[in-house]
């Protein structure tokens, strides 16, 4: 709450005094967010050539004579196609001109000229690196697809706001499930894939849409408040977390009809598909079951070792079978530390007798405590943190295995959504030991492969 009033640059609660936020003067104050002042314009004069002409005075400059028609219909036609001009096109008169600009902004080459330098800030390519993989290749099948979009919004002179939206967004605008505007989302998909590294990806995410959309390198505020713009960085770590929610699926929408000479890659790609979701599958309910069986190791582990750097990590892990998983390790540590208080009907005792190891099943009962949790305490009498932790991990493993449901406190630690044993079954390649998970991804990759050998394969949106 002291954060939020400190961001509003309101009053300290705690003092009453009034607090200035640097950040939010410099918002107010920055010269990039002052508002446009229309300079003063002589009259009869084109406002870029008059405002022009007037630094060009500025340094004792003259400005070139006026371009002949010729060279006016050579700029015309490199500047908005990137093509010279054909011979009829060369001999334009000055009344016929209007009507060579609007011929030249109609050809599809007006969307292929200007739609590349938007390409440019969208960071495109067909195939990406793997960054640390040194020249490992990524192929994206069907990055043309969001090329296209591009060159057909210029083509079709689709307002930027619109053009915006659907970039950022076009999966939550309420389209058809087979919209070609969902190829928009390409913005966020096509970037450097950074060897799987998830917080480098959305890093990315947030770099293409503050320098394209903002103009402003938000990606500095990932370590530190801007020392230039005024961006904290909990405005970085609010967007991080839109786009932590997200994720690619296994089988893109397919936006365009399947032709007779498609219908091959059609049928192979959901043969390999059912494969992908048959081995996914197996492998996340096997990882869940071990996850599960091994409480007690895990509790022990977080109540005698100190927060290892492997825990936070999401990417690299090169894991062994009998290794615990270290995302499923902080997510205990964090479940302990938010849990173990007196009042905690579960991880009270925890609490209780990490500082004074002496049972007070009186005391626990009156406060509520989970009448499993004294009974184990009571007959077992542990005295280090490491017995007392295997008593919680065989208390709440004999809840899972009873076949309790999660409305059961103990069971649902290991079965719930919000329990620290579970996660979604798309992130189950993170979890797996080196060797099978190295064959899984490899199983995954030919998703993408087979597209490359089906060259009429019907066009997916990268979303």
């Amino acid at each position: 709450d002291l954060a939020i009033w400190i961001r509003q640059g309101a009053v300290d609660p705690r003092s009453g005094q009034a607090v200035v936020n640097p950040i939010e003067v410099s918002a107010r104050t920055h010269w990039a967010f002052q508002p446009i002042q229309a300079p003063a314009v002589a009259p009869g004069q084109h406002p870029i050539d008059f405002l022009i002409d007037q630094q060009l005075q500025t340094q004792n400059f003259t400005a070139a004579p006026s371009a002949d028609m010729q060279t006016l219909v050579r700029r015309a036609s490199f500047d908005l196609l990137g093509l010279p001009p054909t011979p009829r096109q060369l001999n334009t008169t000055a009344d016929d001109f209007p009507r060579l600009l609007q011929e030249l902004l109609s050809s599809p080459r007006y969307g292929e000229r200007w739609g590349r330098h938007w390409l440019d800030v969208a960071r495109y390519s067909d195939a990406k690196d793997g960054v640390l993989m040194y020249g490992d290749a990524r192929i994206r099948p069907f990055a043309w697809t969001y090329r296209d979009y591009v060159i057909n919004a210029f083509n079709n002179d689709r307002p930027l706001n619109q053009f915006i939206r659907e970039q950022l967004a076009a999966d939550r605008l309420g389209l058809p499930q087979d919209a070609p505007e969902l190829a928009a989302l390409g913005l966020l998909t096509l970037g450097r894939m950074f060897d799987r590294n998830k917080h480098d990806v959305i890093d990315d995410q947030i770099d293409v849409v503050g320098r394209g959309f903002l103009g402003l390198t938000l990606a500095c505020a990932r370590c530190h408040d801007h020392k230039f713009d005024p961006i904290p960085t909990a405005d970085y770590y609010s967007l991080y977390g839109v786009f932590a929610n997200a994720s690619e699926p296994l089988e893109r929408p397919r936006i365009g009809s399947v032709t007779a000479a498609g219908a091959a890659f059609e049928k192979e790609f959901s043969e390999k598909l059912q494969q992908v979701r048959d081995q996914e599958l197996a492998h996340y309910q096997a990882t869940l079951k071990l996850a599960r069986e091994r409480t007690v190791d895990y509790l022990v582990h977080v109540a005698t070792t100190q927060p290892d750097v492997s825990e936070t990590a999401i990417f690299f892990l090169s894991l062994v079978p009998d290794q615990l998983r270290p995302q499923i390790t902080r997510r205990w540590r964090q479940t302990i530390a938010r849990r173990a208080f007196p009042d905690d009907p579960v991880f009270g005792p925890w609490h209780d007798l990490l500082k004074d190891p002496t049972p007070r099943p009186a005391d626990w009962m009156a406060r509520g405590v989970d009448s499993r949790i004294i009974s184990a305490l009571v007959s077992a009498t542990p005295k280090t943190p490491a017995e007392i932790a295997t008593v919680y991990g065989e208390t709440l493993k004999a809840a899972w295995e009873s076949g309790a449901s999660e409305t059961d406190p103990l069971a649902a630690l290991l079965i719930s959504r919000d329990g620290p044993v579970w996660f979604p079954q798309e992130d189950t390649t993170f979890y797996l030991d080196r060797t099978p998970g190295d064959k899984f991804r490899g199983l995954v990759a030919e998703l993408d492969s087979i597209a490359v050998r089906h060259p009429h394969a019907a066009p997916r949106a990268m979303v």
